[in-house]
């Protein structure tokens, strides 16, 4: 055996061993991210610039959509805590 086989499979277990927390704290940066107020306000603040609800003024529209926005994070981030576990 080589001293580069050596290293090579060395590398390659710390790699493997260290997977399952990269995997955590991928899921964990892009669950917090999308549950972020920042991220749903500035959504919610997109959605109320393209649509106009009628007998809603400004301030109740981005209410609505800051309340929507938030139960649908919540769905997503359900969702993308599957995927990012293989389930």
């Amino acid at each position: 055996m080589n001293i580069k086989s050596v290293v090579l499979g060395e590398i390659t277990k710390q790699v493997e061993a260290s997977i399952p927390e990269l995997q955590k704290g991928l899921e964990a940066l892009v669950i917090d991210k999308i549950q972020s107020k920042e991220f749903e306000k500035e959504w919610a603040t997109a959605l109320n610039k393209k649509l106009n609800l009628p007998f809603l003024n400004e301030e109740q529209e981005q209410e609505l959509f800051e309340t929507m926005i938030d139960k649908g994070t919540d769905i997503v981030a359900g969702i993308m805590s599957k995927l990012l576990k293989g389930k």
